[in-house]
């Protein structure tokens, strides 16, 4: 037995205007703020102490 074709994708006329899709913007929360603001004040990098705190968790020897 053959399957049922499958009927063609209708295509807008080019003179039609775009499809706009909705997205959602980021979440940005104000712990995040906050995180993001103690590592800009601590200079950055991998000695900010959250990014120590994550490492050592994270570390498995």
């Amino acid at each position: 037995m053959t399957p049922a074709p499958v009927p063609p994708v209708p295509v807008p006329a080019p003179d039609s205007a775009p499809v706009s899709v909705p997205h959602n913007g980021p979440l940005v929360t104000e712990d995040d703020i906050a995180a993001e603001t103690e590592a800009l004040r601590a200079g950055g990098g991998s000695t900010v102490p959250r990014t120590t705190a994550l490492e050592s968790d994270l570390r498995t020897d």
